[in-house]
């Protein structure tokens, strides 16, 4: 019995209300890096196939390619920098990791030579850093800031410049290696300056800066001194800037106002004109864009722009609005449910998605304005329990009237435990209400299709008849840490019951022998028990755990003590697993707003 790694849905960039998110691409491999949660996430612009580096301990704020394309650097919020292989599918090495910042770090930037990094952002004495990927060693210092930086760039041919901008308007210019201060221009802009960008090799002749001040100012590549100031270049503030690929005249600038707007250097770069405005979105508060990036022509995209929902947006040359959007998840997904081919995932921000078998998610027909605690396909129908206190179809919304602690589902009905101490049961399209009793209104509920329902208290496990919540058909002692997911076997002939110490203990419910242990023997997770799914045949058992970890169990007598880990499936824990294709795999969610798939081979 094994697991091993398969397909991997990737979460979206993590993004900040009024900050700018940087993202990376790298022209070789046609593949963008970006930040998600404690993860740096490469993705195909193709196909969308996705890899994941988990070497951080502190949430990630941003991720570089280096020019080679043959290693990514990445900053987490302690204000590490780590430096990995960019080549690995699996588990890509680290080869340096180095305490460059007493802060986030917003943004890095590698030189042409893939040699050196800079790194700036929130430091206490200093805010920033410029250091050899390879050892760490300092190749220069970044100083003239009096607020946090947000923002650097390298001159990509030589003599090497570079230059950081801030939180107080100003811009820094510095010459090297080793890196050192040369000049500052304060006053060009009035507010936060967000971004900063050169103009690709050969040329490097200009770079660009932009801010919440909506102004784009254009200086010398070679001197630091300002040449022009577009005003107004947006409606709202801009957070990005970037030069296109194929034509280094040319660069984009993406504002809060949910536009991206081409601009045309002028032969002597004195003046710059908009070529062209691409409209995405409905100008909502998701829909400002906070992240740009160009791509090369191989894509059949020139840029990608990141919303603030953490939806990219492919821009194709002459097109009015995105010519492909990339939906996903960017909070941690607290929900799953499997039917057939679809794979329907829900997040603590609310947000539904209905992904289809080649990874590629659209927004479902519900959604929420808070966690959504439970999903389900009833009579083809998507049903979502949330913790806006609402149960919602696409025929529209319930309100429960009270917060869901558990949810569980049948083919033909969605049963939802509230705070109040009532039983929600949602079925033919009809919500009704039963009172539970207070002692049992507590960790968990599940069902079997036999129309039980089994409810677990700090102490009891008692199992009812469904619309007869008056009096139990059984009631035994529970494990000895509380209860926190309960699962029938799909016979109804056994349940498995999670606790919160992360031990799974298997009872009988068959005549003569209900509440007998069957196993205690499921005990390898450390952290609490969040899911539990039974194999259709009842030969095995999936266990997900906030411990991170996977397991599967063999659920037949005399094999109880056999199973298959996959640890560190899901960093910061996995919150739902399920099989599939008859447990020829595992699909699984967890807080890394991730979708992975896992191939299963039993015995």
């Amino acid at each position: 019995m094994s697991i091993t790694r398969g397909t991997i849905w990737a979460g979206l960039p993590t993004t900040t209300r009024g900050r700018p998110t940087h993202l990376s691409y790298d022209p070789r491999t046609q593949r963008l890096v970006y930040a998600c949660h404690r993860s740096v996430v490469t993705l195909a612009v193709a196909d969308g196939a996705a890899t994941l580096y988990g070497g951080h301990t502190a949430a990630v704020t941003v991720a570089k390619f280096s020019p080679s394309g043959y290693y990514i650097a990445s900053g987490d919020a302690s204000g590490t920098l780590k430096v990995f292989d960019a080549t690995a599918a699996v588990d890509p090495v680290t080869k340096g990791s180095y305490a460059v910042l007493a802060g986030p770090i917003a943004d890095l930037a590698w030189d042409a030579d893939s040699a050196r990094v800079g790194a700036v952002g929130a430091g206490r004495e200093t805010f920033g850093a410029f250091v050899t990927m390879d050892s760490g060693n300092s190749v220069g210092e970044v100083s003239g800031h009096s607020a946090a930086a947000n923002a650097v760039a390298i001159r990509p041919v030589r003599p090497y410049r570079a230059a950081s901008v801030d939180d107080d308007g100003a811009l820094v210019f510095y010459t090297g290696p080793p890196f050192k201060f040369s000049s500052g221009v304060r006053g060009k802009h009035t507010n936060f300056v967000h971004d900063v960008a050169f103009q690709p090799a050969p040329a490097a002749a200009v770079l660009v800066s932009v801010g919440a001040d909506r102004r784009a100012v254009v200086y010398d590549g070679k001197t630091g001194e300002v040449r022009f100031t577009v005003d107004a270049a947006h409606a709202a503030g801009v957070y990005a800037v970037a030069f296109a690929r194929d034509d280094a005249s040319q660069f984009a600038t993406a504002g809060g106002d949910g536009v991206v707007r081409l601009w045309q250097l002028d032969a002597d770069g004195a003046a710059a004109t908009a070529a062209h405005t691409w409209t995405i979105g409905t100008r909502t508060v998701e829909d400002q864009q906070v992240g740009l990036v160009a791509l090369d022509a191989a894509t059949g995209y020139a840029f990608a722009a990141l919303g603030l929902d953490g939806t990219l947006h492919y821009l194709a040359r002459g097109g009015a609005g995105p010519a492909k959007s990339v939906y996903g998840h960017q909070k941690g997904i607290t929900a799953l449910a499997v039917a057939g081919d679809r794979v329907l995932t829900g997040s603590y921000d609310g947000r539904v998605l209905e992904w289809s078998a080649d990874g590629v998610a659209a927004p479902a027909p519900v959604q929420h304005s808070n966690l959504v605690a439970g999903l389900a396909v009833v009579g083809g129908d998507v049903v979502s329990v949330g913790w806006d206190d609402t149960l919602r179809t696409a025929a529209g919304e319930t309100a429960l009237g009270a917060q869901p602690t558990a949810v569980a589902s049948t083919a033909a009905a969605v049963y939802v435990l509230c705070a109040d101490d009532t039983l929600k049961t949602y079925a033919a399209g009809s919500l009704s209400s039963a009172p539970v009793p207070a002692a049992l209104a507590a960790a968990a509920v599940s069902t079997a299709d036999g129309d039980l329902l089994a409810f677990a208290s700090p102490s009891t496990v008692s199992v009812y008849a469904a619309g007869k919540l008056d009096a139990p058909v059984h009631t035994f002692a529970g494990p000895r840490s509380t209860p926190s997911v309960l699962a029938f076997s799909p016979s109804g002939t056994k349940l498995a019951v999670g606790d919160t110490s992360g031990k799974v203990a298997l009872y009988s419910l068959a005549p003569g022998a209900v509440g007998t242990v069957l196993t205690t023997r499921w005990v390898f997770n450390t952290a609490k028990i969040t899911a539990i799914d039974w194999l259709a045949d009842e030969s095995h058992v999936a266990v997900a755990s906030l411990d991170t970890n996977i397991i599967v169990y063999a659920a037949a007598d005399g094999k109880y003590g056999k199973n298959a880990k996959m640890l560190g499936a899901h960093k910061d824990g996995c919150t739902a697993v399920r099989f599939v294709d008859g447990g020829k795999r595992l699909v699984s969610v967890g807080a890394d707003a991730a979708v992975k798939w896992w191939d299963v081979t039993l015995p």
